[in-house]
């Protein structure tokens, strides 16, 4: 019993009180200092900064953009898709490898031996001028 109480009750209480306050993306407002968006959304994965401007970047392509203070937003995709089914694109059927009919194939050119290709060609080769 004791064990339980350790061990489960805390993450209980943890897990109630993630899914009882709003969402944090729906309270961001135009404006908000960075430290208020910080307290509001949490640190972010990723910054870049540059050309007075700066991008914050969220789990599930949420961003945010900051000219001094916030001046934009996009919203986490998970926030927009049902939480019950699973996403999952539509795979494409294979393609059949592809391969031209025998009959299109050109017939393959014989080959001579090369005593042969010397002999019809003359000393010269192939860059001998044709006869007159």
């Amino acid at each position: 019993m004791n064990a339980f109480v350790r061990l489960v009750l805390p993450g209980l209480l943890l897990a109630g009180s993630l899914g009882a306050g709003p969402d944090p993306w729906t309270q961001l407002k135009l404006g908000l200092t960075p430290e208020a968006a910080t307290a509001l959304l949490g640190p972010p994965l990723l910054q870049s900064k540059g050309h007075g401007m700066e991008t914050w970047i969220y789990d599930n392509g949420a961003e945010v953009l900051l000219r001094g203070n916030v001046s934009g937003w996009t919203l986490p995709t998970v926030a927009q898709l049902p939480l019950t089914a699973p996403v999952m694109a539509p795979q494409p059927a294979p393609m059949p490898p592809v391969r031209p009919p025998a009959a299109a194939l050109p017939p393959k050119a014989p080959s001579l031996p090369k005593a042969e290709a010397i002999r019809l060609l003359g000393a010269t080769g192939p860059t001998a001028s044709p006869p007159p």
